[in-house]
């Protein structure tokens, strides 16, 4: 039965993109007279049916390696032939599974928190339209396909996104939209760049052929047109992966439905960025400059979101940052070809940043919608399992010993390590310690803050919130463990990922460690780091809460600039209102020329032609006769 399932498995892979579109059409034909039992059901079975054929998947690809299959061609004209097929291998695999996985208990705690909207119905079309974009993205076989389907990701964001039609939602819906589609112009450019020098767009053609790319320089310069393609590309990419300066999108995002911000900031849109630059290694391997330039941006977010994460104290807008700095750990590890080591740190990162979003959405619902993380501690929440949840996510992220992130984090910390430049230690240590003071200050302030005082009473604990948590928190205490030896040593994306041997920094960590084990012991350092940063929290808000007070007076000006994110949307907002100004006045200028010049032209042409054209037609034989042998004296003139 295995054998025929394996050797049958186009239809399975197939219904990856079957299966959510026919939900979409289900849900829509009947919007207005199914019930809401009935479409939650229906997006449930949907994504149970997409987690068990991955699963289904990867067990086929153990005996096939790796799939590729064209469907059809989408575009068919003289030279350019584009075909709309798939590839699935170790490394796609992995992220379906992570894919369906999140999105399964998104929908299943979506259920409860989305049940009294009157738009119930339409959420499920989003969320169903949302999961169909990534795990196409994901399959794609050629780098136009994945275009397209990356320009119906940002579309089906933005739509869940701007779901609450509030004002805040609609303004973080539409700057994510266009800073995304405006910096995917170069993305474009890239796709272009690539066809018109090797003629085609299958991703393992183009690593085929990557060396007819190397050779070729921008004319009369010493730039080779793999660093503008490379360049190009990780431009798309910062603002898609929120790094600095396209970041400030992200943490507005939260202003959508807590299960959307979940699933955007976990496991799918934010992802993709760093996916692409994996699929596209054979690219940027052969890029030095661009990976430089990779670097120093990805080590500066890490730093600037970590600093900028202490003076916030929205709950879903610390860790939109948190989400902004950990992007910031996958890019370095790419950038220094640790393309293994971004993948894991990827796969975990999206299960404790999915359980510490649904964990803020109840919290939140549980409090009255209170967000503001000073006032959520007059609750009683101590006792409550968001207080372990959200604990459990705060170990990863801060890569305790034992926990998943750990496994990940230190990994990325030894690669730093193996290139032996203090600074960038330095940035890497002082990044982790404001990671300890933001998420232990949140902790802190939400659940232990005041803890023997009278506090008002938390909502009854909700079922439904509690078996997504639970199944979210399984992978959380396991995941790193299990994936750590197979993902990073034993060449599990071998055939899928290139890494030139000089630049193999997993090598390096090896010889100098020797054995295995001794890699994920943890080092002074971090264990200083974890010391120091607990009791700098617990100091400020217990002991010395005063001398809190004083030095947020004394330095009052600067702690504003960072409440303000550094006033990035004021100035965005400021150059907006210009440049909407100059396109209004360009706009009437411009319109009353072509009115008067041009169109106005035309009308009158056009009214002088009627005009004979309405004599001539006027049903008088005599004048048909005349036209008729006119038309006969120029034919015979032409002849002659």
């Amino acid at each position: 039965m295995l054998y025929k399932i394996i050797y049958n498995y186009n239809k399975i892979i197939i219904s990856l993109f079957i299966l959510p579109l026919l939900g979409i059409i289900l849900i829509t034909l009947f919007i207005k007279i199914i019930k809401k039992k009935i479409v939650f059901f229906i997006t449930l079975l949907l994504n149970i049916f997409l987690f068990l054929i991955s699963l289904l998947l990867f067990l086929i690809i153990k005996y096939k390696k790796n799939i590729n299959f064209k469907i059809y061609y989408f575009i068919k004209f003289l030279n350019l032939k584009i075909n709309f097929g798939y590839s699935i291998n170790n490394l796609s695999i992995l992220m379906i599974i992570l894919v369906t996985f999140i999105s399964l208990i998104v929908t299943i705690y979506s259920y409860q928190y989305i049940k009294k909207d009157k738009n119930f119905n339409k959420y499920f079309i989003y969320l169903l339209f949302f999961i169909f974009s990534m795990l196409s993205l994901v399959i794609s076989n050629n780098i136009l396909e994945f275009f397209f389907f990356w320009e119906l990701l940002g579309l089906s964001s933005y739509l869940l996104i701007n779901f609450w039609n509030k004002k805040k939602c609609i303004n973080a819906g539409n700057k994510s939209f266009l800073i995304n589609r405006i910096i995917d112009t170069f993305f474009i450019i890239s796709i272009f760049l690539i066809y018109f020098n090797l003629g085609n767009l299958n991703f393992d053609f183009i690593n085929y052929n990557v060396n007819n790319l190397k050779n070729i320089y921008l004319y009369k310069t010493k730039f080779k047109l793999l660093d503008l393609i490379c360049l190009l590309l990780f431009i798309s990419i910062l603002a898609k992966s929120a790094q600095f300066p396209f970041h400030y999108w992200l943490p507005n995002t939260m202003w959508g439905p807590t299960p959307i911000s979940a699933l955007i900031h976990s496991a799918t849109m934010v992802t993709s960025g760093i996916f692409l630059i994996i699929k596209l290694s054979f690219l940027f391997e052969n890029s030095k400059n661009i990976l430089k330039l990779i670097f120093y941006i990805s080590l500066f977010t890490i730093f600037f979101s970590s600093l900028i994460s202490i003076f916030q104290n929205d709950i879903k807008k610390i860790i939109a940052y948190s989400t902004i700095s950990q992007l910031g750990y996958m890019v370095l590890s790419l950038s220094i070809s640790c393309y293994n080591i971004s993948i894991f740190h990827l796969i975990i990162h999206s299960f404790f940043k999915s359980l510490l979003f649904l964990c803020s959405g109840s919290i939140i619902e549980n409090s009255n919608d209170i967000r503001d993380i000073r006032k959520l501690g007059n609750f009683k929440n101590f006792f409550t399992f968001e207080n372990f949840f959200f604990l459990l996510g705060i170990l990863n992220l801060n890569s305790f010993p034992l926990f998943s992130g750990f496994y990940s984090k230190n990994l990325i910390i030894k690669s730093i390590e193996i290139l032996n430049i203090k600074i960038y230690k330095i940035f890497i240590y002082i990044s982790s310690f404001m990671t300890l003071l933001y998420s232990f200050r949140m902790y802190f302030l939400i659940f232990l803050y005041n803890i023997f005082k009278k506090k008002k009473k938390f909502k009854k604990i909700n079922f439904i919130f509690f078996i997504s948590l639970f199944l979210l928190s399984i992978p959380n205490l396991f995941i790193g463990n299990l994936l750590y030896n197979k993902i990073i040593f034993k060449n599990y994306f071998k055939k899928y990922i290139f890494i030139k041997n000089k630049n193999n920094i997993i090598k390096k960590i090896l010889l100098k460690y020797k054995e295995i084990n001794k890699i994920i012991k943890i080092s002074f350092e971090e264990i200083y780091i974890i010391i120091l940063g607990i009791f700098l929290i617990y100091y400020l808000y217990v002991k010395k809460y005063n001398l809190l007070i004083l030095l947020k007076k004394k330095f009052y000006y600067i702690l504003k600039i960072l409440k303000n994110e550094f006033y990035f949307n004021k100035i965005l907002n400021i150059i907006n209102k210009k440049f909407k100004n100059i396109s209004n006045i360009l706009y009437i200028y411009i319109e009353k020329i072509i009115k008067i010049n041009f169109i106005n032209n035309i009308y009158y042409k056009i009214f002088k032609i009627s005009f004979f054209l309405n004599f001539i037609q006027n049903y008088n034989l005599y004048n048909y006769i005349i036209i008729i042998i006119l038309n006969l004296i120029f034919f015979f003139l032409l002849l002659l």
